[in-house]
């Protein structure tokens, strides 16, 4: 009996110093799922269930701007699958989900105003995201290398779309509404899927390579004689160009819109174009004449320079916001 009593005794302190250094072991005896939260903004608080992998970020006003992968939530970003954003946020902060890359849904309320710096670069798995009405800036790089993303749409009410803000994204189709007056510089760069674009008909600017290598930039059916339009927009000339003269319903050279063309000798601009962008011509070292037309109101800068073969430089006579006065072989802003 006594026999036995030790046997049983023996058996109960083996388990009760099992479980004493199970801890200092990192053995989980009983498997736990913890949840994580804290602040995130003044009143914006997040909390993370790693049971779902749902990432919710709630409260008022704007998030916090981040820097790279310091969020709170950095540690888990391989493994959130959802995030949800509730009503009453207004700004998603820079870097805010930067290479959450196993997310696959975000839920984006209205009332959001601005989507940050980076806010969603990275996020590969990412395949569609409704924007709400109430969007006003899209910042760059805030899509940037969601190479999953298919879908996308621009709120009427956004008046910029920042540089790389869809650099490498997945999507086929954009429609860029009345409202967006400045495209930023390679806003839609390496988009290879997207071949169907519509623009607004008053942009004020569209940048250096915006569309470039995107599916339409990559059709050859869209070029005309080596020159690359979008509707009335001029976007790119190809790097044989030599001589060009642009088609009569062009309004608007985009900016450095022949930078990727220095065999270019001659120019014809036609007296629809209202509009030439900064760098447009520039190292254009075969260029030797240009003539403005009476219809331009607008010259970005930088966009004759190192153009080092040009000669002659004319501005039509009636033209009422630039001239060549006294044939002094240069582009003046004329007095209002």
């Amino acid at each position: 009996m006594k026999k036995k009593f030790k046997q049983i005794l023996s058996v109960v302190l083996a388990v009760i110093m099992f479980i004493g250094i199970a801890p200092a072991t990192g053995i989980n005896l009983v498997p736990s799922i913890s949840a994580v939260s804290g602040a995130c903004g003044e009143n914006v608080t997040y909390d993370y269930d790693e049971a779902t992998a749902v990432l919710t970020i709630s409260g008022s006003g704007a998030m916090t701007d981040y820097r790279f992968y310091d969020s709170p939530w950095t540690s888990h970003r391989g493994e959130i699958k959802k995030i949800i954003i509730g009503k009453g946020i207004t700004s998603i902060g820079d870097y805010a989900f930067f290479g959450c890359h196993a997310a696959e849904s975000v839920t984006i309320p209205d009332g959001v105003v601005r989507i940050g710096k980076f806010a969603f670069d990275d996020c590969s798995g990412l395949k569609e995201v409704v924007l709400p009405d109430s969007v006003r800036n899209i910042e760059w790089y805030a899509f940037a290398e969601c190479t999953g993303l298919e879908s996308i749409n621009i709120p009427d009410g956004v008046t910029e779309i920042d540089k790389y803000a869809f650099y490498e994204t997945a999507i086929k189709s954009i429609v860029i509404p009345e409202s967006v007056k400045r495209i930023k510089w390679f806003a839609f760069l390496d988009c290879k899927k997207l071949a169907d674009i519509t623009l607004p008909n008053d942009l004020e600017s569209i940048g250096e390579g915006a569309f470039r290598n995107t599916a339409y930039y990559n059709n050859e059916a869209n070029w005309e004689d080596g020159i690359l339009y979008l509707d009335n927009y001029f976007i790119n000339a190809s790097e044989d160009v030599t001589s060009a003269t642009l088609r009569p319903s062009t309004t608007m050279i985009a900016d450095n819109a022949f930078g990727l063309s220095p065999k270019l000798e001659s120019i014809v601009i036609p007296s629809s174009v209202e509009k030439i962008g900064d760098c447009a011509f520039m190292n254009c070292k075969n260029l030797k004449s240009v003539t403005i037309p009476a219809s331009v109101k607008k010259i970005g800068s930088y966009t004759l320079a190192y153009c080092t073969s040009l000669e002659s430089v004319t501005v039509d006579k009636d033209n009422k916001f630039y001239d060549s006065r006294n044939n002094c072989n240069a582009i003046m802003e004329t007095a209002a």
